[in-house]
């Protein structure tokens, strides 16, 4: 699990930062773009290569926080037998 925070350098809307993350990861199997208001969970990406992504916006400060989940033990030689 990570928390990312970002200044974004000009203003953007919450509508316009989702559609950045959304059409960069199109056509990407394992990256899945939370809803607005839904953040990952690492009990959502157990034992799979899923790496789920939340977004929340302040649009009074500009900051951006990003939200990861990961199954890293699938990542490597030991989760093989996870793979989908």
């Amino acid at each position: 699990m990570s928390t990312i925070y970002v200044n974004l350098k000009e203003p953007r809307t919450e509508d316009e930062v989702f559609e950045l993350f959304r059409s960069y990861y199109e056509g990407r199997r394992f990256v899945r773009i939370r809803d607005k208001g839904k953040y990952p969970a690492t009990k959502e990406v157990w034992g799979s290569n899923y790496c789920d992504i939340g977004l929340s916006l302040d649009s009074r400060t500009g900051r951006l926080t990003v939200l990861s989940a990961i199954d890293n033990v699938v990542k490597g030689a030991p989760g093989r037998r996870y793979r989908t």
